[in-house]
């Protein structure tokens, strides 16, 4: 029988065949570059696919197919080595089901508790805390905003209006204040299912996760308490909230994104995990937030300057600086790429809104040195894979896409 009706018969390919037979584990008559198959060889393969269907691999395989077609299988010592080789497998097996049972027990028990977490429904109601209304300044005259029809739950505004009398105004609702600068362009949507963390890529998961480490010593060698905590962006990575089970309660935390969506999601799933929390949400695509000059003591952004940079013609902190206390710190991650790489140059093509030098880093600490801040960036690593979705679309596989994590504080302004 030719190769090809061998393979046919077994419904394998070629180079399985082949690889069986440069292995030892078949063995047909070869004439020149022709191979013939015989009955005994399908005998032969028959009992090479029900080994491979007991766990056997390759090398055990070849064992027992020496053992077949050396030794007398009715030779009681041939016989005793077969049944070694079957016990032990059997052994191997049991010891394998054993820790697969175990990890399935592990996998239920982590099932059963996400489901409990998921389907809590303790949950607490939050809004506009209290202390954070002599934050609340208009953008457009830095005056105090005035408070109008609120609705008032424990420590919490829930509605009202914001109003100056300039004319500015915006409105709280659901607790969250919202200016009505709302992002309408084509190059962003809001990410509910949090797709950006999904499949990143190994490379670019490591260095990450070294980021929040490094935020994370930082801030806990920081004494917070009482002290008022800044992030934004959040619509991409929001450090705060993956970690705000180990991040000090006693602060007040301002998040700011340009989707409601969003911050309305994330507001609910914090009212379900802790109650309490004096955290002030802000709904706002625009540049100049209405929050009081010298309020923020700590500003943070895990790669939240690249999410500004992409709908933005300057970086977060021009925008902000003023609202920083003179004895604020920032803790922040960032991603950058060479200067000169493609990769850049399609992100600018993706999103034209953003910055000339977008994922610059050298340009990233220069605007901070304009602005008063002294960075100290540390090289957490390099991904030159990733997966293709978001803003990864953009990179060419092959360009160092860097990934740094940075400490700054105040020194001068320009």
């Amino acid at each position: 029988m030719k190769i090809g009706a061998f393979c046919e018969l077994y419904d394998i390919s070629r180079d399985t065949v082949r690889f069986y037979v440069k292995n030892g584990l078949l063995a047909p008559k070869v004439q020149g570059s022709r191979m013939d198959f015989s009955q005994k060889d399908q005998e032969d393969l028959d009992f090479i696919m029900k080994l491979k269907g007991m766990k056997f691999s390759l090398e055990e395989i070849n064992n027992f197919m020496f053992l077949r077609r050396m030794a007398s299988m009715t030779d009681p010592a041939t016989l005793n080595q077969c049944l070694e080789l079957l016990v032990r497998k059997k052994n191997e097996i049991a010891m394998l089901r054993e820790q697969l049972d175990k990890s399935i027990a592990q996998i239920n028990e982590e099932i059963r508790e996400i489901t409990i977490r998921k389907n809590s429904t303790s949950k607490g109601i939050s809004g506009v805390p209290l202390r954070c209304v002599e934050m609340l300044y208009c953008p457009k005259c830095r005056k105090q905003l005035n408070i109008e029809d609120a609705h008032i739950a424990s420590r919490y505004i829930i509605a009202g209006a914001l109003t100056c009398e300039c004319g500015y105004c915006a409105e709280i609702r659901n607790g969250i204040v919202r200016t009505g600068n709302v992002y309408t362009g084509a190059h962003d949507m809001p990410d509910l299912e949090r797709k950006l963390y999904h499949d990143t890529g190994s490379e670019f998961n490591t260095a990450a996760l070294r980021c929040t480490d490094y935020m994370r010593e930082k801030i806990e060698k920081m004494d917070l308490r009482g002290k008022t905590v800044f992030e934004a962006n959040i619509n991409g990575f929001f450090f705060t909230y993956n970690f705000l089970s180990s991040l000090p309660h006693d602060v007040t935390y301002i998040i700011v994104d340009k989707y409601a969506e969003t911050l309305e999601k994330y507001k609910s799933n914090i009212e379900s995990q802790f109650q309490g929390l004096d955290i002030l949400y802000i709904a706002d695509a625009g540049e100049a937030l209405p929050l009081a000059p010298q309020c923020i003591d700590l500003y943070l952004a895990l790669f939240g300057e690249n999410e500004y940079g992409f709908y933005h013609k300057q970086c977060q902190i021009q925008d902000i600086h003023e609202c920083l206390k003179e004895d604020s710190k920032i803790i922040g991650a960032y991603i950058g790429l060479p200067p000169q790489s493609e990769s850049r140059v399609r992100l600018r093509k993706k999103y034209p809104e953003g910055l000339e030098h977008m994922l610059d880093p050298r340009d990233f600490a220069e605007e901070y040195r304009k602005n008063g801040f002294r960075l100290n960036m540390e090289k957490m690593g390099v991904a030159v894979k990733t997966l293709k979705h978001h803003m990864y679309t953009e990179h060419v596989n092959g360009e160092p896409l860097t990934l740094y994590a940075y400490y700054g504080d105040r020194f001068f302004r320009e």
